[in-house]
């Protein structure tokens, strides 16, 4: 298939393992908490090593919301386990954010299309999180695909609904990939891509969606990136 295909071409299973390490932080928006939740709907991890934040940034990233939303949102939620810490071969921190960043700054009119402001919020948060937490490897997750095209009927009767995905589209996402792709190999950050894996993967969206790929999927790539998992029920 063109999803396996597109597996194969991608760097090496290794190179995502978290499985390897003792503890996993995961803190980013929805999108993240799915892709490494068995269940996007309740609260039940994937892995014994995982543990996902509840609680979501639900914001941008930029230099004006870094603080507040991102820095103090993880520290309430991991910093003293972040800080304990011994090794950074030990722990890691994955995080993100994607779609906040295309939606919101539109719908609330502070139009960021070239995403500068943006970029320069994840630097400033990146290089915190290295300086705050010094024993504690930090993975991004660059954005996944959004697929227009899948949004129902009922999001263009509701004007809320078209206003917040009126930018929603293939080539904005893509153009945020890219920079964010660009600054992390700059900053030398690991990341976890799975952009081209999701862009040809538009039949396991949730029904009328658009942005969040549904539970088989997601544990389908978390086979990927915990290649040592257990058993999945999905697969037996």
């Amino acid at each position: 298939s063109s999803l396996i295909r597109t597996f194969q071409m991608q760097s090496p299973r290794e190179r995502y393992s978290l499985s390897k390490f003792k503890k996993v932080y995961v803190f980013g928006d929805s999108i993240l908490q799915n892709l490494h939740s068995l269940y996007w709907d309740r609260v039940r991890f994937r892995k014994k090593n995982t543990v996902v934040s509840r609680v979501k940034p639900a914001s941008e990233l930029t230099t004006e919301t870094v603080q507040e939303n991102f820095l103090e949102t993880l520290e309430r939620q991991f910093g003293p386990r972040l800080r304990a810490s011994q090794s950074a071969a030990d722990t890691v921190l994955v995080t993100n954010s994607a779609v906040w960043d295309l939606l919101e700054p539109i719908d609330n009119d502070k139009s960021d299309a070239d995403f500068g402001k943006h970029i320069q919020g994840l630097e400033l948060y990146l290089k915190m999180l290295v300086e705050r937490y010094p024993n504690v490897t930090v993975y991004w997750t660059l954005p996944t695909a959004i697929q227009v095209h899948v949004l129902g009927e009922g999001c263009y009767k509701d004007i809320r609904c078209i206003d917040r995905t009126r930018y929603m589209s293939t080539s904005l996402i893509q153009r945020l990939y890219d920079k964010q792709r660009e600054l992390t190999r700059k900053l030398n950050v690991t990341v976890i891509d799975v952009f081209e894996a999701t862009y040809v993967s538009a039949r396991w969206l949730m029904d009328g969606d658009g942005r969040h790929y549904n539970r088989w999927f997601n544990s389908f790539l978390q086979d990927w990136y915990y290649p040592r998992m257990e058993k999945n029920f999905f697969f037996e």
